[in-house]
């Protein structure tokens, strides 16, 4: 055998192994979490917004790692504008194949608006909610953090701090999340 053709074969298997390399680098980021907390993030997707912009968001909020890969990855599975615009409960310890299910699914958060007459007494504001169709929110539910005083302290010490405006009484929101 020539030293050109060994040469040749030297290359060949040289390249092939730098992209092998390459392509687990890449696999295990696309299969690894951008960090290990359960805790839930709301993540928005506005209306006509790009893979892009969204990737470049979920950065920001430390739900991935590399913008770029996660735009590769909804181009290569044919999801580029299939992403559903709304509100989402994100987790950072999901995968980058989780988050683009969660982001193309109806598991979205959805806004209940209720709204408490004044005068109504507790129970029957927990009859209110109740019936409003919040998931994770039953009377017995919201009669006992009512009634837990704890429930309502300030964390931060003994002064709060001095508004300069409040939420009118009949205009609260509550969030709930669509099945």
């Amino acid at each position: 055998m020539s030293k050109t053709l060994r040469a040749v074969f030297l290359g060949v298997a040289l390249v092939a192994l730098m992209v092998a390399c390459a392509g687990s680098v890449v696999l295990n980021e696309v299969r690894r979490p951008a960090g290990s907390g359960n805790t839930s993030v709301e993540f928005a997707v506005e209306p006509g917004e790009s893979t892009s912009a969204i990737a470049t968001k979920l950065r920001a909020e430390g739900l991935i790692r590399q913008p770029i890969l996660f735009s590769l990855l909804v181009r290569s599975q044919g999801l580029d504008g299939n992403l559903q615009a709304g509100r989402y409960l994100l987790r950072p310890n999901m995968t980058m194949s989780e988050i683009i299910s969660a982001l193309r699914s109806a598991s979205r958060i959805e806004e209940i608006q209720v709204t408490v007459v004044e005068g109504l007494r507790i129970e029957e504001i927990a009859q209110q909610l109740g019936q409003a169709g919040l998931q994770n929110v039953t009377e017995e539910s919201f009669l006992a953090a009512a009634r837990n005083g704890a429930e309502f302290q300030w964390p931060w010490g003994t002064e709060r701090p001095v508004r300069a405006h409040r939420t009118p009484p009949d205009d609260w929101s509550r969030q709930g999340r669509c099945a």
